[in-house]
């Protein structure tokens, strides 16, 4: 049975069938095929477990009939074939015929499960502030960002990937512990590395990905990466392989870390950290967070789920009280879908006595 190592990451088969005359095994995936293919894949991973078992089941239940040989060729690379005339065998309309149902299922699939985002002022600081760093002119192409854990950070650098191409955001945490083997053995994982490729081979692996235009690195909660075991912090391997990379490719890399970091904090005003704070160009450029989420925030959340905007002022003193427990900005949330959940079954149009409700068990 297919396993998840069966099938590439939508990055390796992409290279893989886009390769041209690079490919060795006589390939070749006419255009009109390219971009269908990549969506059956991407349904393979999202709604079949990466399963070629159950995406030969579910294409079969909307009246396909191909065999699971023809799903594993083809979203392994190894369907489409040139023959000794030179012509393409495979039938790319075909293929289009059945990527039209399976979309749709895909689409609806992505929409039940996606989380509500919700465009705050956060969001748009983040966003206006990470573009800004991306921009191909800018000499400062590092950028830091510091927020409590419930600011908002990780939801904003997500919405941040899903609005650009596949690869195009690049976003981590970082490992537990600051080893450089570590760091780069997880980040070639998320960029598709071969598991047979060994440190040197992951190294280049990195450095193609990131040399194409745009291309940004984002690290969360880099304060795992500081190596406390020398003093002064002057042996750093995670970050001048940050500095390596981003000035081998030109890629924009944002690192993040929380307030409560404090002994990150005292490291940055050491000498080495002296030319990592300028490649960001300064103490300024440094991007921190509120600490608590505002009052528009706090009505945009609520607007998100049609709560009455007299009702958001008559519960505002309680919602600013939500925001500063632990986790900050989640309480809110939690409080308001569990209103709205309220509000459903009852049938009834979400309004203050709901989100009480659920505020007083």
């Amino acid at each position: 049975m297919a396993t998840k190592e069966t099938l590439p990451t939508i990055s390796q088969l992409r290279e893989w069938i886009t390769s041209g005359t690079e490919n060795p095994k006589r390939f070749a995936y006419p255009q009109e095929a390219v971009e269908p293919t990549l969506g059956m894949l991407d349904y393979a991973h999202f709604c079949c477990d990466s399963n070629i078992e159950i995406v030969t089941e579910k294409c079969r239940a909307m009246s396909f009939t191909y065999d699971r040989q023809y799903y594993y060729q083809l979203l392994t690379g190894r369907y489409f074939r040139v023959d000794a005339e030179q012509k393409v065998q495979g039938s790319w309309r075909n293929l289009r015929e059945l990527w039209t149902q399976v979309e749709l299922r895909l689409t609806f699939a992505r929409q039940i499960s996606k989380v509500i985002f919700t465009e705050t002022t956060v969001w748009e600081t983040i966003n206006e502030y990470v573009q800004r760093k991306r921009v191909s002119y800018t000499s400062c192409k590092f950028g830091a960002i510091v927020g409590y854990t419930g600011s908002q950070k990780s939801a904003c650098f997500n919405e941040l990937i899903r609005r650009e191409e596949a690869g195009t955001i690049i976003r981590m945490e970082a490992p537990p512990i600051p080893s450089l083997s570590e760091f780069i053995h997880k980040l070639s994982d998320i960029l598709g590395s071969a598991k047979s490729d060994g440190r040197a081979e992951r190294r280049d692996f990195i450095r193609k990905h990131f040399k194409v235009p745009r291309r940004t690195l984002i690290v969360d909660n880099i304060q795992r990466c500081l190596c406390r075991s020398v003093k002064n912090g002057s042996y750093q391997p995670i970050f001048e392989f940050l500095l390596e990379l981003q000035e081998d490719t030109g890629c924009t890399i944002i690192i993040s870390w929380t307030p409560d970091a404090d002994k990150f904090e005292e490291a940055l005003k050491s000498a080495f950290f002296e030319q990592f704070i300028g490649r960001i160009g300064g103490e300024r450029e440094i991007l921190r967070l509120e600490e608590f989420t505002n009052d528009e925030d706090i009505r945009r959340f609520c607007g998100t789920f049609k709560v009455e905007p007299a009702d958001i002022e008559e519960l505002m003193p309680r919602l600013r009280t939500l925001v500063q427990e632990k986790g900050r900005v989640r309480p809110l949330i939690q409080a308001l879908q569990a209103g709205h959940r309220l509000a459903n079954a009852a049938n009834k149009p979400y309004r203050a006595i709901h989100l009480r409700t659920y505020l007083a068990d």
